[in-house]
């Protein structure tokens, strides 16, 4: 099964949140065992890194990013026949722009599923799923 990993799945395991981390964990631990295929875009990155600088600090991002990195995700380059896609999807499905080039990736790299707790996502061609 390939599957699309949402920045929020990256953020949970790094805030180590409550309700969410641990099951975010396991679930990116499935990743690294090459139990599922995970894929993300460059987007997730930089969404990723903005969020824990905002909530931890720049080193703390700086680390994160490394360990994504680390994992053996497919890191998909956004070009603009991405943002062409994504532009079509917000139209579509009255979608964010960064929801919408998540999902074009998504729909481009042909995910089974989409691991995020964005509900925005909800009802797409591509079922959400959560860890």
């Amino acid at each position: 099964m390939k599957v699309y990993i949402d920045s929020n799945i990256f953020v949970y395991v790094a805030i180590r949140h409550p309700q969410f981390g641990n099951a975010c964990k396991a679930f990116l631990s499935t990743i690294n065992q090459k139990e599922i295929v995970g894929v993300t875009s460059a987007l997730t990155l930089c969404e990723v890194h903005h969020a824990i600088a905002k909530y931890l600090d720049k080193k703390a991002a700086e680390l994160v990013i490394q360990s994504i990195l680390s994992l053996p995700i497919e890191i998909i380059a956004l070009d603009s026949n991405m943002f062409c896609s994504a532009i079509h999807q917000i139209r579509e499905h009255n979608l964010k722009i960064n929801d919408a080039v998540h999902f074009s990736v998504a729909l481009a790299t042909k995910t089974d599923k989409l691991y995020s707790y964005d509900k925005d996502f909800d009802g797409l061609e591509i079922p959400r799923a959560k860890p």
